[in-house]
């Protein structure tokens, strides 16, 4: 990630992940956070397909009890440009951004640890609902194919994943995981 005009630039990839590629990621990798809990809770226009008839989405996100509003606009595939603003809670946000008319359409709860490798960032993400995924952030410097060599080793040889709101999208059509998905923003917004 790096700033452009107070805007953050980020290019990023993900893959699902087992249990036993967490643990090469983790011996192969430095830490720079340890896990902690971070909730999104994403709201637009449109829901779901907020992203592709505005090319941005907004979300509301609180880890370690510091909450954010962010918008991330999409630039390519894998990069995004990010801004966001520090709010006093989820509450303040949500309520700002629903009297703009937003709805929330996704809830994403999860452990996330972060780490490092010479190329990127890693997160090691323990999404409730989805299972655990990796995200590579690649450093200004790199590429994507730089990541190669380091995928090879640590045994990650499937097709990078989507965006986890896309995951989520494709999932919502089967109606008992969106009746789930729907339960867990509802009960969210119920203690936000």
């Amino acid at each position: 990630m790096y700033m452009s005009g107070g805007t953050e630039i980020e290019r990023e990839i993900r893959y699902k992940i087992d249990e036993e590629i967490k643990n090469r990621i983790i011996n192969s990798s430095c830490p720079i956070e340890k896990a902690t809990q971070c909730v999104d809770l994403c709201m637009g226009q449109y829901g779901f397909d907020s992203l592709e008839k505005l090319g941005y989405i907004i979300r509301l996100r609180n880890k370690s009890s510091k909450c954010i509003i962010e918008s991330k606009r999409r630039l390519d595939d894998n990069s995004w440009s990010e801004s966001k603003i520090v709010i006093p809670t989820m509450k303040d946000g949500y309520d700002f951004l629903k009297n703009i008319g937003l709805q929330p359409y996704l809830y994403i709860n999860r452990i996330r640890e972060v780490r490092e490798i010479d190329v990127a960032k890693v997160y090691i993400d323990e999404l409730e609902i989805l299972g655990n995924f990796v995200e590579f952030e690649l450093k200004e410097e790199y590429e994507f194919k730089d990541l190669d060599e380091y995928l090879k080793r640590i045994g990650i040889n499937s097709k990078p994943e989507k965006l986890y709101g896309d995951i989520f999208k494709e999932k919502a059509k089967d109606p008992k995981f969106n009746e789930i998905l729907n339960n867990t923003i509802n009960n969210f917004l119920d203690v936000k």
